[in-house]
Parts: structure tokens; sequence; C-alpha cells
């Protein structure tokens, strides 16, 4: 996910407007990637606020990164955004048992 992330920032230019018309969309994008980035983490092991820290401090560098892309800007919004992502599923993951649940469930994948 980290690679993704760092591979769709480093992009020479930005998405086409056709694709994210409204600028809420970009941030609902952040705060859901993100709020993953966070979820992961913790689901690998480390401690809820070692992976939120953590995360705010990737989605910085990856804003700083794309401050010093030409085609790109460092937008605080989009810090905002992910910070709040990585928080609201950290405290989703340690205090909502339904979250928990929905990315623990095992999909099952039929054979042929």
């Amino acid at each position: 996910m980290l690679l993704a992330i760092f591979a769709f920032s480093s992009s020479q230019k930005p998405p086409p407007a056709a694709i994210l018309p409204l600028w809420h969309y970009d941030k609902i994008g952040h705060f859901g990637v993100f709020g993953l980035l966070a979820t992961a983490w913790i689901r690998a092991g480390l401690r809820t606020p070692f992976a939120v820290l953590l995360v705010i401090a990737y989605s910085y560098l990856d804003e700083t990164m794309q401050g010093l892309n030409p085609y790109r800007v460092f937008d605080l919004t989009d810090l905002l955004a992910n910070s709040c992502g990585a928080i609201v599923a950290a405290l989703a993951w340690q205090y909502w048992a339904h979250y928990r649940r929905i990315l623990e469930t095992r999909v099952r994948i039929p054979r042929r």
C-alpha cells in the first residue's frame, strides 16, 4: 500500500479533472486510503498511537514530496484528510467491534 501511494503521488501529472470533478472526492479518497493504512499497521502488530503517528509522518513526507514535484503541490487539506482518516480508523479499530469483524472476515473464494 505504501508503494502504491508513493507511485501515485510521484506521478508527473495530477489526476484528470474528469475523474475527480469535485475536490471533496479527493479528500474522501485520502481519508479512506490513509485510514486503511493505519488499520493495516495496527493489524500488523503496531500499537495504535504509534501506527497513527507513523501514518501521519508518512502523509507529511508524501505531501512534502509532492510539493517538490513541479506538477504537484503540497496540500495542507490533503494532510488533514490523511491524518483524520488515520485517527478515525484507529479509533474505530480500538472501540468498534463491528469494524474489526468486517476487516477480519475471511473472503471465501469457491474452487472449481
